[in-house]
């Protein structure tokens, strides 16, 4: 039977689709679909039990149909010419205001990939059509005219993306970047890029806020905040590269030379962290013992300066030119994943979420100060993974998971600081004698193990994380 299919086609977040129906408030009828193509273009599907024939010609808002009802014999025969993937799809029908709307959720290789496709009596209908308020706010986009999001161009190339061009995200993300100190930038990203391009650009905006902050260093500037904002975008593209290596293919060396380079900026952050210690330090001492802490601050002083000196030296090395040109080099190295954006990140943070959860649920009072400062470097990748995916997200549930990510991270944070400086103070105590640093290593003491048993107590938050993020990846645009 030969007929004009007028439709127009959406794509949706990847969320439950029973959840998000049933947020929406929308009854409906559900019917599982396996379909695949033959080299000539026919489409073959199995709806229902029942087996269908499909010819399709033209492309876009208005195609002409040619279905036929078939046998399953005739279904099997077919199946034996399949090109490409074979697709495998749950279809959710619903009536809203009349007019039939049909939800896809598409499974194992597809999975996370969800549309809205409505069809219209006439032409005319279909380019008047405006959905709902209801519905718009869960469209991620219209993909009607979209060669990429047509199910033969699924079966045949997998998971669809919008292009883009590369070297613009490049530029707006340098742009982004301008005379930034702090190591974060918010990059406007469709969710259906390539994850590809949201990794390289991000990364190309951190490089740009090193080399800022560089230049200032090397420029004179003494506000310590220079090197501790170098450190974390260096820190925050290494936990990138980490956390995308099973996506996306990442040069070996890359990651052992950010490691290096982290390594020789070591030694002058650990200096200026140290000196602001010491006069933190003086606050907590009685007054009989303050000045224990004078000679050991002369000390650092004297360390600061041997130090700023190899900082210098080392940010004008071939080494760290290297590292930024290998960087440089990584992100305008034109590659995708195949993989967009907001279907990575779903997959990500769940990853994420569940490797925070196996790792909280083992911590105890008896868990070593080490197994704490594990936890905190997982629940910090997890807030750099929520803000790479910032303006892809919905920006209620996700200032709600960013907000529980930063206060897990600032409690297992201030942890770890004690834990250092307790390390650092008993090394002193073995060069210079006082009373004052005993002093110190027992009150940092206390105060770490009030930090352990925050976290502990504080733990049972963590339930709540998978659901804002859900909220977040689902919920788009919801005011």
């Amino acid at each position: 039977m030969e007929s004009k299919e007028i439709e127009r086609k959406y794509i949706l977040p990847p969320c439950n689709p029973k959840r998000l129906l049933k947020f929406l408030g929308i009854p409906y009828q559900k019917s599982k679909i396996v379909q695949f193509y033959t080299p000539d273009h026919i489409r073959y599907r199995q709806r229902n039990g029942h087996f269908y024939k499909t010819i399709k010609k033209g492309e876009g808002i208005e195609r002409t149909e040619i279905e036929h009802l078939i046998t399953k014999e005739e279904f099997a025969k077919a199946f034996m010419h399949a090109q490409g993937a074979i697709i495998h799809k749950t279809r959710y029908l619903a009536t809203i205001e009349g007019r039939i709307y049909e939800f896809d959720w598409f499974k194992d290789q597809l999975r996370g990939l969800a549309f809205l496709e409505v069809e219209f009596p006439s032409l005319q209908e279909a380019k008047e059509f405006t959905p709902p308020p209801k519905i718009a706010q869960i469209i991620l986009d219209e993909v009607t005219k979209n060669p990429n999001f047509t199910n033969a161009s699924l079966a045949l190339h997998g998971m669809p993306i919008i292009d883009a061009d590369l070297t613009k995200l490049l530029e707006d993300a340098k742009s982004a970047a301008v005379n930034r100190l702090q190591a974060k930038v918010i990059l406007n990203f469709h969710p259906y890029h390539d994850i590809s391009y949201l990794l390289k650009a991000t990364i190309y905006a951190l490089l740009h806020i090193i080399l800022n902050n560089k230049n200032a260093i090397l420029a004179g500037d003494q506000d310590s905040e220079r090197l501790h904002q170098l450190r974390i975008a260096m820190r925050k593209i290494r936990s990138y590269l980490t956390l995308f290596s099973h996506i996306h293919t990442v040069p070996k060396d890359l990651q052992k030379e950010l490691s290096y380079v982290m390594k020789q900026t070591n030694r002058a952050r650990d200096i200026d962290v140290a000196l602001a210690w010491m006069e933190e330090y003086k606050k907590e001492l009685p007054p009989n013992l303050e000045h224990h802490l004078d000679a050991i601050i002369k000390e650092l002083q004297k360390q600061k300066a041997k130090s700023d000196k190899e900082l210098h030296e080392f940010l004008h090395s071939e080494a760290f030119k290297k590292v930024l040109a290998d960087l440089a080099e990584f992100c305008q190295k034109v590659e995708i994943a195949n993989l967009p954006a907001i279907i990575a990140a779903k997959r990500l943070l769940k990853k994420e979420l569940k490797r925070i959860k196996k790792m909280s649920k083992n911590l105890s009072k008896k868990s070593y100060p080490k197994d704490f400062h594990k936890m905190r470097i997982e629940a910090k990748k997890l807030r750099y993974l929520l803000e790479l995916f910032q303006t892809i997200l919905e920006p209620r549930y996700f200032k709600k998971a960013l907000t529980l990510a930063k206060e897990f991270q600032t409690i297992l944070g201030e942890h770890q600081d004690f834990v250092v400086q307790i390390d650092y103070l008993r090394q002193l105590q073995q060069e210079h004698k006082n009373k004052a640093l005993a002093y110190l290593v027992e009150f940092l003491e206390k105060k770490a193990k009030k930090r352990r048993k925050k976290f502990l107590e504080k733990r049972k938050k963590l339930k709540m994380l998978p659901s804002f993020i859900q909220d977040a990846l689902c919920r788009y645009e919801v005011n």
